[in-house]
């Protein structure tokens, strides 16, 4: 494919929050078929008219950036409305700029974590008259800082739920750096089982904790019911340590947080653009009581690639059968 779009960043220094770009746009006849083409150097979320587009969680997926990133390609066409329209999308450190893979080089984690996040994005309008339009990144687009205020693949995701943003400014553009864009090759990435929490408990240090009754690999989605300003603050692990108290050195530097501070009333919440192995959660700061806790206000979402599963195996024995269960899992659990 040949771009005529432009990598779009934000004119200010790198920053921790998420950037969000956006354009509107008008449509004023019948249009036939819409797709989007895009990436980023990051990881992104991407949406027309406050739908989101596509379920491909943290696209474009990892890769070597300076050498090939992937793009996708979506089918928007029903996303559109007559008259003015807004496409937008919520750009990430993801992989590209998380400076953890170099954790005993200070120099390499300077100059991995000051890279800039981008986006790459051609909306393709194809008219009932014949007529075709391309909806391209470029100067024309603005930008500004989004909710999700941090956002690191081994750290977690901070989301301000009251953030208002700042004025939007236009975005810079960016030089094509020669890396090799090229379509799809991979699975996706999709949410997958949802597994509700088994039972709330408190450690003998005083911790509260929720389990889900096994490994997963995606993220917690909670409901909670909080005034504005309250901050949740939730810690994973997947295992307790000797006295059952919470444990999660295995993750070495990762700090593999969730904090998101509320808006008031009841709100449900679950990060975009990072994700976490885990198989118990601590609920290091909560605006509820511990006894008011329950665990029907917990769900862990299983997130992996879209693999399809070419056998099964069942046997007279159940532990055999737990015991392929946890080889399945195991399977799942890696290959994001």
């Amino acid at each position: 494919m040949k771009w005529n779009a432009s990598w779009i960043a934000s004119p200010e220094a790198p920053h921790d929050a998420a950037d969000r770009f956006y354009r509107s746009f008008e449509i004023r006849k019948t249009v036939k078929k819409a797709e989007v083409y895009t990436t980023a150097k990051g990881v992104y979320e991407a949406f027309l008219n406050g739908s989101r587009i596509g379920d491909y969680i943290l696209a474009p997926g990892w890769t070597v950036y300076q050498k090939r990133i992937q793009y996708q390609v979506y089918d928007v066409t029903a996303l559109l409305r007559d008259g003015e329209n807004r496409i937008e999308a919520v750009v990430g450190r993801g992989w590209y700029s998380s400076p953890l893979g170099w954790a005993n080089d200070e120099n390499k984690r300077k100059i991995v974590r000051a890279r800039e996040k981008a986006l790459l994005l051609e909306l393709h309008l194809l008219y009932e008259d014949g007529e075709e339009e391309i909806i391209k990144t470029d100067e024309s687009w603005l930008t500004e800082e989004s909710a999700v205020r941090f956002s690191e693949i081994y750290d977690g995701e901070t989301y301000d739920a009251s953030f208002r943003p700042a004025e939007p400014v236009y975005c810079a553009v960016l030089p094509f750096g020669g890396e090799d864009l090229i379509p799809q090759e991979g699975e996706l990435i999709r949410e997958h089982e949802v597994i509700p929490a088994e039972k709330v408990f408190v450690t003998p240090e005083g911790e509260i904790m929720v389990d889900f009754g096994q490994e997963v690999t995606g993220y917690v989605e909670f409901t909670v019911n909080a005034e504005e300003g309250d901050v949740v603050r939730i810690l994973h692990s997947e295992v307790m340590d000797r006295e059952g108290n919470f444990y999660n050195e295995n993750y070495r530097s990762a700090k593999a947080e969730i904090n998101y501070i509320c808006k008031a009333g009841l709100q449900t919440y679950h990060p975009h653009l990072t994700f976490f192995g885990f198989r118990y959660i601590k609920l290091d700061k909560w605006p509820e009581k511990a006894q008011d806790v329950r665990p029907g206000s917990f769900k862990a979402i299983a997130v992996y690639s879209d693999m399809k599963r070419t056998g099964y195996l069942k046997t007279s024995d159940s532990l055999l059968n737990r015991l392929i269960l946890n080889a399945v899992w195991s399977q799942k659990d890696n290959f994001l």
